[in-house]
Formats: C-alpha cells, structure tokens, sequence
C-alpha cells in the first residue's frame, strides 16, 4: 500500500510569496514613485493646466476617471512584467521549479504584489481627486469603480506576465513602455476619444485600453459602449494573455 505525501498548506506559502514579492516592490522607489507620480501629475496637468478639464466638472471627472485607468495599467504592467523577467535571467524562475511550491503560487504573488501597487496609486490619485480638484461621487459609483478597476488590473496583470514571460530582463521595461504608453494613447486614456480622428478610433477598438477605459468611465456615468462589449473586451484581452504568458514560460521555462 502506497501513501502520497503530505502537501504543505496553501495559504501559508501563498502568504509569504505575496509579503516577499511586495517588500520587493516597494524596496525600488525609482520604480514605485514614477507609478504613483506620473499619472498624478498627467490627471493634475490636464485638469488645471491645459483646457481640457479646466472650469468643466464633467471633463475633469472624465479625465480622473482615465488618468486612473492609466496608473493602475502602469502598476499592473511594470508590476508583473519586471519581476518575471528578473527572475527568469537570474535563476530564480529556476529555483522556484525545484521547491514543492506550486507554480501558481508563485505567478499568484506577482499579480497580488502588482494589485496592491495598483491600489496604492488608485488610493492616492482618489485623495487628490477630492482633496484638490473636489470631486464628489456617491458611495455606487465608487464602489462600481472599485469592481472595474480590478476586472482591468487582472487583464494588464496577465499581459504584464506574458511580456515577462517572452522577452529578457534588460529588454522588458522597453517592451512595456512600447505597449503601454501608444496604447494608453490611442485607446483614449490621454485626450478625450471624442477629438480622435475616425482611423484612431476605429484601431482603439481593438485595444485593451480602450475596453478598460470604457468600463471605467461607465462606472463614472460617462461611457459611450454598452457595458457587455466592453466588459466582452477585457475578457478576451484576460485569455490572450494568459495564454502567451502560458506559451512562454513552456517554450523557454527558465
């Protein structure tokens, strides 16, 4: 008679990826301050600065709603993608394969590490959006952002993996760049979608960060899409990614 080994419990460990992966996350300022700062400043720019949100509530709330949208992209992308490129270049990857630690709990402590970075610039931009600007939403709409946002975080969580799970250590941050910011613009998280041209639109609907946009901004009262299609986009954006990160790690899993 053969008896199978006992199994460590779960939850320890995956408690202890998380708290390794965000000690390691916060201990890079030159990486957190930009995720927090930039959009900050982008959202606070376009709203006193430039016309666009300047002495109109309904654009300076629309403008909240996408520079957000575009700081939890940043967190969850540079967040997951790094960290796995990093590991892959130096053995880590390697060394987590020979453990008894189940592999998804590894890839669990990236994307809750990224999440809770993701919260962190959603919680500071929401404190200025209040305390600077005086943006006032009820209790539902806060709540229905809340639910958008990690439905959009877990979509960029698993395309940042698949770019850590593709390209090198010293690549990675170019290739996230590469995605990110064209994307963010075409897809309407920098200038309204209103004042693109018909060809930008047409090329945004493709994009995760039009889909993400739209559902925020129907959370705010603002979008123009019906919720089931947008909600329709970052699911299959969820599947693509899942699948290259998948297809990566089996073709070089090291």
């Amino acid at each position: 008679m053969t008896t199978s080994a006992p199994r460590a419990p779960l939850a320890p460990m995956l408690r202890h990826e998380i708290a390794n992966e965000t000690r390691r996350v916060l201990r890079d300022p030159a990486y957190t301050a930009p995720a927090i700062g930039f959009p900050i400043a982008f959202y606070l720019l376009f709203t006193f600065v430039v016309p666009f949100g300047r002495g109109n509530p309904a654009m300076a709330e629309m403008l909240f709603a996408n520079y957000l949208t575009f700081g939890v992209i940043g967190a969850m992308l540079f967040g997951c993608a790094l960290p796995l490129a990093q590991d892959r270049d130096q053995g880590v990857l390697k060394l987590k394969r020979t453990t008894p630690q189940p592999f998804g709990v590894y890839v669990a402590g990236k994307l809750v590490a990224a999440l809770l970075l993701a919260v962190a610039v959603a919680a500071v931009m929401s404190a200025v959006a209040i305390g600077a600007v005086g943006l006032r939403w009820s209790a539902g709409q806060w709540a229905a952002m809340a639910a958008v946002q990690l439905a959009g975080a877990l979509a960029f969580g698993a395309i940042g993996l698949a770019i850590g799970a593709w390209f090198r250590d010293n690549a990675a941050p170019g290739v996230v760049n590469l995605v990110f910011l064209p994307s963010a613009a075409l897809g309407g998280l920098w200038f309204p979608m209103s004042i693109m041209p018909g060809v930008v639109k047409a090329l945004a609907f493709g994009l995760p960060t039009f889909h993400f946009g739209e559902l925020v901004r129907a959370a705010a009262g603002l979008g123009s899409q019906p919720l089931p299609l947008s909600l329709a986009g970052i699911a299959a954006w969820v599947v693509v990614g899942v699948l290259l990160a998948g297809w990566g790690l089996r073709r070089k899993p090291y």
